[in-house]
Parts: structure tokens; sequence; C-alpha cells
């Protein structure tokens, strides 16, 4: 206990200067100038306990600054006696953005047992060198540049016909020059249909209706700045008695091809208002194309790299969104507004590349380069994006004690009950007694359903289990005035989709099988079969005895968790539905009669929750584990999202 210490400290800075002009009528000149710097600093101590082979005190001290410009220029020209009927708009612009940052990491061995962590810290230069373990380090990232050049049309005619059209040239420096540039169009139309003379019979009720639709073009370089070109790092190297430096290739096979991953969106829809904005919404539908797929693919190890970034292929996103809002009381000194959001997606991989040097499937590694099945997210063409790969957990998990016959100490299987194959779950020797030469199986072992129907469950026994990626989710929430009082609230959920529990998995199937009684893990691990008893003088001795194994396993959910290999199983895969309060905000208005006394405007006072609680199945930290792009619903050891609390002061002069 009290072992470890660390703190980490951000700090960022934020300044944006803007410049308008209005030379001429109609002409709107702007300059918009963002800089931002940040600092960050990390330390962390260790007592010396847990350290392999070790008994020594160590520390860390990470140092960052990073800047951050953003620069963006825009003409803005409203064409000038067009008339009523005719209205024109025209805009040029042009952005820049550059990100930079460095770092520096010192760690250092072997410091005294008299120096507290903040010592430590601050004399971070007595450690015992003579170890050899000083790590110093410093790093310069790639800068990440780009520059965009764009431009707008709108056109309205009658206010009731609108039409625009947009072009974007985006270049990026995470690309190599030859495709450096992206080149994005866009174009969109609407219909005020309220406006037509053959709607005045609806003016009484109805305020607006508006049929739109679009189709554009948009692009992501969302990826490190050095995956185009080759790389080197840096490392010390003994020679002798002495130190020198060595190069290697970076981690990953450079691709000087990778181009931009580009969206098609295609959208229609609806948008209403009804009874004075008492009532209001819309209804979209949406078909969009993400083609030139980035993404990091394993390649032949002959390479000698493990991965590659490529265009690999074409997904596509088809959904409904629907959004309402209600404003239930309106009067002088109480107001309730209410509003919900609903939405439907279907994702499916329509093409991957042929010619992609790359395994198709997906391994996520987390049990180990023994782990199984070794491709655990299946990518197949023309089905949903994210199809899980796994074991199928046969009755709980587990076999029982009356999946046996029993006879001097040993565990026969009953005829008709399968076997799994030390592939999948391998166990520490001792349990061995506990079974007759041939046979994998014992009480509390793991047991999967023989898919192939050979008569053994073995590697050969997986299937696409479930669809991770969700199909419905949305929001809602309220906004409620009282007088000088306010209070709001909004909830997301989620209906469907499942979440791969990686990290449960890590604790219960994947240990080192020989010593791992009694290691420190997760509390999944206390609802393993516990094949152990502990006699009178504290120490663990092996149950054989069927009652006894029956009576302290009565509510086991997990098998024995000493497997040596990391094994995928159904078991796991778990709802992903839930419901989130996200925040909560309660606000008093000073009233004006009290604020005219002092010259202020307006003086509000809130306090407001985020995250207060979530309604959930899901048995990790938090269910949002975020959706990446071939692996959605994968948590293994996601940070959750943070419960905070603010409390704030809102003045206008």
């Amino acid at each position: 206990l009290n072992n470890q210490e660390s703190f980490g400290h951000n700090y960022t800075l934020r300044g944006t200067a803007g410049l308008t002009f209005n030379p001429l009528k109609g002409l709107v000149l702007k300059s918009e100038l963002t800089l931002t710097r940040g600092w960050s600093r990390s330390e962390s101590w260790n007592g010396g306990q847990g350290i392999a082979g070790t008994a020594y005190k160590n520390a860390t001290i990470n140092n960052g600054h990073s800047t951050y410009t953003r620069w963006t220029n825009t003409i803005n020209y409203t064409v000038q006696g067009l008339g009523d009927n005719h209205s024109l708009n025209f805009l040029l612009g042009h952005e820049m953005m550059t990100n930079t940052s460095v770092s520096s990491s010192m760690s250092g061995y072997g410091y005294s047992a008299d120096l507290t962590p903040a010592q430590t810290w601050a004399m971070f230069n007595l450690s015992d060198r003579e170890l050899g373990k000083d790590v110093y380090t410093n790093s310069l990232s790639t800068p990440s540049n780009s520059i965009s050049f764009f431009g707008r049309a709108n056109y309205s005619l009658k206010g009731r016909y609108l039409f625009t059209a947009t072009f974007r040239a985006d270049g990026s420096s995470k690309f190599a020059p030859n495709n450096r540039w992206g080149y994005f169009p866009a174009g969109a139309f609407a219909w005020r249909i309220s406006d037509e003379p053959w709607m005045k019979v609806t003016k009484k009720w109805m305020d607006e209706l508006k049929f739109r639709i679009s189709y554009g073009t948009s692009g992501s370089d969302g990826i490190s700045d050095n995956l185009w070109r080759e790389t080197w790092t840096s490392s010390l190297i003994d020679q002798g008695e002495s130190k020198v430096t060595a190069y290697r290739p970076g981690s990953q096979l450079p691709n000087p091809d990778l181009k931009w991953e580009t969206t098609i969106s295609r959208n229609a829809g609806f948008d209403f208002s009804f009874f004075k904005s008492r009532l209001r919404g819309n209804l979209e539908f949406y078909w969009n194309t993400t083609k030139d797929l980035l993404f990091s693919m394993p390649i032949d190890s002959t390479t000698g790299f493990g991965s590659q970034y490529q265009n690999v292929g074409q997904t596509s996103n088809k959904g409904i969104e629907f959004a309402l809002s209600a404003g239930i009381v309106r009067n002088r000194d109480f107001q309730l507004q209410v509003n919900w959001n609903h939405s439907w997606n279907n994702n499916s991989l329509d093409w991957i590349d042929p010619s992609a040097n790359a395994n198709r499937n997906v391994s996520k590694s987390w049990g180990g380069s023994d782990g199984v099945p070794t491709y655990d997210y299946l990518i197949e063409v023309g089905r949903p994006i994210g199809l899980v790969n796994l074991f199928i957990a046969e009755g709980p998990g587990f076999y029982t004690v009356d999946d046996f016959d029993y006879a001097n100490g040993v565990y026969t299987l009953k005829p008709g009950i399968t076997d799994t194959a030390p592939a999948i779950a391998n166990y520490p020797s001792k349990f061995q007694a506990l079974r007759p030469s041939g046979q994998n199986a014992f009480p509390g072992s793991a047991r999967f359903k023989d898919v192939n129907g050979d008569g053994i469950a073995d590697v050969t026994d997986t299937q696409i289990y479930k669809e991770m990626a969700p199909h419905h989710t949305g929001g809602f929430g309220f906004q409620m005035n009282w007088k000088n009082f306010d209070l709001s609230a909004n909830f997301s959920y989620q209906l469907d989709g499942y979440i791969y529990n990686a990290t449960a998995m890590n604790s219960v199937t994947f240990a080192n099988k020989e010593t791992s009684a009694g290691a420190n893990r997760l509390s999944y691990v206390a609802d393993c079969w516990r094949p152990y008893g502990v006699d009178g003088n504290g120490d663990l001795y092996l149950i054989t005895d069927p009652s006894e194994l029956r009576a302290l396993n009565a509510n086991a959910k997990y098998a024995v968790g000493y497997s040596e290999h990391g094994y995928a199983t159904s078991q796991f895969i778990e709802p992903g539905g839930f419901l989130r309060l996200n925040n909560l905000t309660l606000g008093y208005s000073i009233p004006h009669k009290v604020l005219d006394k002092i010259n202020i405007s307006n003086l509000r006072i809130y306090a407001t929750g985020t995250n207060l609680f979530t309604l959930t199945k899901y048995t990790g930290l938090d269910p949002e584990v975020g959706n990446s792009t071939l692996t959605p619903g994968y948590d293994n050891g996601n940070y959750p999202r943070p419960i905070t609390f603010t409390a704030g002061l809102s003045v206008t002069f």
C-alpha cells in the first residue's frame, strides 16, 4: 500500500484576435488568428516493491510543450440591387493550421529510502548511477501542417427556393507530395413549401415546412504525421564499457501512396415548425459512403515490419435521424421546453482492396501472442462492421461436477459431454491429478460449444457471435424556468449494440497458470470457479471431493482463472445499452431591479454536474467505449468519463 504516487499538471493558454472590415456595402473582409500554447508535467514515484528482481525506488518526470496556430481569412460579398425576389451571396476563404510539440522524459533508479516522493522529484540527480538504468529522452514531433482554400455561393429565389454550392481544396503534410491535396465539392437545395401561395390555408397552425436535399464530399487526414515516409528511432546500447547511439527503423512500414479518406454524404429531409414554434423538429434520411479508408493493417513479417497504414476499402452508413422540440408551458413566470432526438444507423463494408498486402481480419491481441482465436474481429464484404469471432460458452461457461463420473479422486467426462482442447485453455499441471490421461476438462475448466461437431471444442470452433455496433441511439432533455430560477438536464441513450469486454477477459482468462493464485486482479476473479480450499494453517489445498467442490462453487459465474492462453469467450460480449445523465444545471439570475443599481446588465449564478449517473447492464467501467472504424465496441481498459461538478458566475456589463 502507498507504494506509488503520481501527479499530472496541464496548462493551456489560448488567445483569439479578429479583424472585420466593410470597405463597401455588401462586402465583408474578415481575418481571425488563434494561438494556443500548452504545457504539461507529470511525476510518478514507485517505492520499489513489486518490481521484478529489484528492491530500489524509481521515479519519472515527463515534460511537454505544444503549440497550435490557426489563421483564417474570408471575403463575403452579397450582390446588391437584385430586388426583393433574388439574393446572391459569395464567400471565398483561406485557412492555415500548424501543430507542433516537444517532450522530454527522465527516469531515475535506486533512490535512498529516506527520500519522500516530493524530495525525489526535487533532487532527481540523486539516483544510483551505478545501476545503469537511468534514462533520459527527448522527442520533437513532426509538425502537422494543413492549408485550405474554400468557396461558397448561396442563391435564393423569393426566399422560397434556396441553392448552395461549395468547394474545398485541402492540403495536408500527413500525405506524400503526390497525394497531399484533396478536392471536395458539395451542393444543396432547399424548398420552403410553407411559403407557397397554395399553403396559405395552413398559416394559422404551421410556421414552416421546408424540404432539403444535399450531396457532398469531405476529407479526413486523421492519421499520424510520419506514416508516408521512412522514420528512424535512436537508442543507447552497450558497446564494451561504453554506450553508443544506435538507430533502427520505425515500427511501421511507410506508405508513400497514402491519400485522403473521403466521405460522400447524401441527405434528404424536412424541417417543420407548428403553433408559433411550440412544436419544432426535423426528419432526415442519409446515406454516407467512406472510401479510401485509412487503417493500420498487419503485413508479411518478412518485410521487417508488423503493420502498415493503407487505404483499404469502403464502408457505408445508412440511416434516419429524427429530432423534436416542444414548448409545453409558456407563461410569464414559468416555461418548460422538452426535446428528443433519435437515430437509426446501419453500417456495412462495401468493398476492400484485393491488392492490399494485408490480412483483412483484425487481432486485438489483448491475450498475448498465444491468445485465441488469433483474429477476434472479422472483416467481411457485404456484412456489418464489427463482427466478433470467438468461442461460444457452453452451459455456464465451465464444466460442473455433474458433467463427470467421479472415482478415486479422478473426474471422467460423462458420455456425450465434449472435451475442450488444451490449445484453448491450458491449466496448471497440478490439475492433472483430477482428470484421466488424454482428457483436458475438469470441474471448473472452461467449456465451449463444439461448433463443427467433430467431438472436441478446439481452435476451429469459433463463430461470429454478435454485431457490436449499435443501431439505435438518441437523447432527450428539458429546460425549465420559474421566475429567476432555471433548471436544465440532458440525457443520452443507446438501445442496442454490444461491448467486447477485453478488460474482464484479460483478468479472468489470461494469467500465468502456475503462479497466478493470489495475484492482484480485477474483482471479476471473485466470481471464478474455486478449485482450492484453505486449511487450518492458512495454506491452499486442491479440493477433490465432489460435495465440497459443489458447495464452494454454487454461485460461480466464470471458469477457473488460471489459463495459460487468453481466450475470447461469448460470456464477456455484454449488452451495450445505457441511459446517461450527461449534465444537470441549476441557475439563478439576480433580478434586474437589483442590478440596475450597480450598472450590471445580467448576473447569473449556476452549478452544473456532468455524467451524474449511468444505467446499464454492462459490467465494465463505462458503456461508451468509443467506436473505432473496424473494431467498434472494444473495451480494454478504456478510461471512463469522469463525474464533474462546476460552479460559476456569469456577468454582463
